[in-house]
């Protein structure tokens, strides 16, 4: 008897873990900004992104849910690479700061990273928050603001892409 009910428990157990898996899927989003050229090392640089559509609707419909059914968004991760020019690389960096804004909702730090080594090369992951980003991208639009900081100058404009992947959790639909 004591067998029946051990076993019972691990198949509810996997069970539960298997409909929290269905309750559950990613976005991703890729932006490109382009950092000027920077003479002076002594004011942060602030680049910002155009308005990016969210197109949340008919991913929730691709995924058996709403918008009402969402209860979290969270970034689960954020990187930056370097594109242009070719013989570039992100080592100009000494911090950056990642802030979301949508509209009528305040703006959030979503990622960030201090103290980068001057030998990162072409590419960053950033440290993410914890916080619900579900108000923003339920918007129809967002846009992304980052604050770099410099340890050196640049004499071209510098193409960087933006990766992000936001976790969603939500219920399906009836």
């Amino acid at each position: 008897m004591k067998k029946f009910y051990l076993f019972t428990l691990i198949i509810l157990a996997f069970g539960c873990e298997e409909i929290n898996k269905l309750t559950q899927f990613d976005i991703q989003y890729s932006e490109q900004i382009t950092v000027p050229v920077i003479v002076s090392t002594d004011t942060p640089i602030v680049v910002t992104t155009p308005d990016i559509p969210t197109k949340t609707e008919s991913i929730y419909q691709l995924n058996n849910t709403s918008k009402n059914l969402i209860s979290t968004i969270l970034l689960s991760e954020m990187s930056i690479s370097h594109k242009l020019p070719n013989e570039g690389d992100l080592n100009f960096l000494s911090s950056l700061e990642i802030f979301i804004n949508a509209e009528n909702l305040s703006e959030e730090k979503i990622a960030w990273k201090y103290d980068i080594p001057e030998t990162i090369g072409k590419n960053l992951d950033l440290e993410t928050g914890n916080t619900n980003l579900k108000d923003y991208l339920n918007s129809e639009y967002f846009s992304l603001r980052i604050s770099i900081e410099c340890d050196s100058t640049i004499l071209e404009e510098q193409l960087l892409d933006i990766q992000s992947n936001y976790t969603v959790k939500a219920e399906l639909l009836p």
